[in-house]
């Protein structure tokens, strides 16, 4: 029994003795990781400017943007604007037909936290007809939602929706802005089919003509 509390007793005096040393070391806190994982979307919108989508509201403390080409050199960049959920850049000089990546320094998601950086890349298309995109489709108000690659400038725009079969979808365009268009059509899309939407009086900033655009997608509930 003497023995047993002797040992338990050298083991409290050795752990005592340590406590010091402890409270010496430095421990080293876990760095930021870099991540791109709040960025929704980045889309170019023409003229050389960039716009970046947020998931979530997002905070900003000297925010900064560097660019670079396809080899690594580095591209003017300038930010223009700065939202809660969005950001835009415009870079000065720019191939068409390329890629570029990005890095934006100085954002956070939400009021606490870290600044860090989040890295993105977009295409600059070929300047010519005007583009779609993307399409999202709202079952509930049979509306679809056109995004087009660059800005557009129309002349009494018009939306169609045809199927595999050849039938057509009449719409009636709601609303449209510098880079979208919205639709409401007659009849309600199958959700997980591809159809196939025309929108006609529509011209890109370079065109001289009013032409129309087509794109392909698969219909899901936005």
């Amino acid at each position: 029994m003497k023995k047993t509390l002797i040992a338990l007793l050298l083991v409290a005096a050795l752990a005592l003795a340590a406590i010091p040393a402890l409270a010496e070391m430095t421990f080293t806190a876990a760095p930021t990781v870099e991540t791109s994982s709040m960025i929704q979307r980045t889309v170019y919108e023409g003229f050389g400017y960039v716009e970046v989508d947020f998931f979530r509201d997002v905070n900003y403390e000297n925010p900064a943007v560097t660019v670079t080409d396809a080899t690594g050199a580095a591209v003017s960049a300038t930010i223009v604007q700065l939202d809660d959920d969005d950001l835009t850049f415009q870079i000065a000089d720019y191939a068409t037909d390329a890629t570029y990546n990005y890095t934006i320094s100085g954002v956070r998601e939400g009021r606490s936290g870290e600044y860090t950086s989040v890295t993105g890349s977009f295409i600059v298309p070929l300047e010519g007809a005007a583009a779609i995109q993307k399409v999202d489709y709202d079952r509930d108000d049979r509306e679809v939602d056109i995004e087009f690659t660059a800005l557009v400038q129309y002349e009494a725009p018009a939306v169609q929706i045809i199927t595999a079969d050849g039938t057509t979808i009449n719409a009636t365009v709601t609303d449209w802005d510098e880079d979208s268009i919205e639709a409401r059509l007659d009849s309600a899309l199958t959700i997980g089919t591809e159809y196939m939407v025309t929108v006609t009086g529509v011209r890109s900033a370079q065109d001289a003509e009013y032409g129309s655009a087509s794109f392909t997608f698969t219909a899901y509930d936005d």
